[in-house]
This record gives C-alpha cells, structure tokens and sequence, in this order.
C-alpha cells in the first residue's frame, strides 16, 4: 500500500471528524482528529524521502490500519444501542492505549532521524 492510497482512503475518515458536531463523544473524535494529524504529517515527511519511506512503510501501515479499527469502534458506539457501550469503550481503551501512540512514536522517531 502506497501512501497515496492510504491518504485517499483517509478522506472520508477525515469528513466525518469534521462533520460530527459536539457531543458526548468528543474525546473518541477528538483522538481520531489527533492521530489522522500526525499520520498525515508522517506521511507529508516520508513522502520527501524515499529512503525513509521504504524504510517506514511497515510502521505507517500499522498505524493506518489502528486508524481505521479506532473510527470503525468509534462509529459502532455511536449507532449500536446502549448495552453495548461499555465493551465497545473497553475495546477502544485497548486501541487508543496500545496501538494509536505507535503513531506519536513513529512521529518523534522520524523527527530524530
């Protein structure tokens, strides 16, 4: 996967987070709109090195597809009924604990590189 095919699949992603208007759910977008960010900046650095981006391809994926789990949970606990919040919220503690700051340590890694 290119990382022109990872920013184009991000579009929608990033129309939602804009669309979605104050609410209950603030810090799950507000995570969403944290981690597409940096993603996108990773990607506009990588994308001036190609060295760097063969080397980082592997991690960028990775925290694409943490992304993409992360709204799609988000998404589910928005629309499914309520007795399903709190294993949707402990699904998306593991995501945003484990697997999104992969994306704020690609970032500081490719600062110091």
């Amino acid at each position: 996967m290119s990382l022109k095919d990872i920013a184009l699949s991000n579009k929608d992603l990033i129309q939602d987070i804009k669309s979605k208007m104050p609410g209950e759910l603030d810090k799950y977008w507000a995570t969403l709109d944290t981690a597409t960010a940096r993603l996108n900046t990773i990607m506009l650095k990588v994308s001036q090195h190609p060295v760097m981006e063969q080397e980082n391809i592997y991690d960028i994926t990775q925290c694409d597809h943490a992304i993409k789990s992360f709204y799609k949970w988000t998404k589910r606990l928005d629309s499914w009924p309520s007795f399903t919040r709190p294993f949707i919220k402990t699904i998306l503690h593991g995501i945003g604990t484990k697997r999104i700051p992969r994306i704020k340590n690609l970032q500081s890694k490719l600062d110091n590189y």
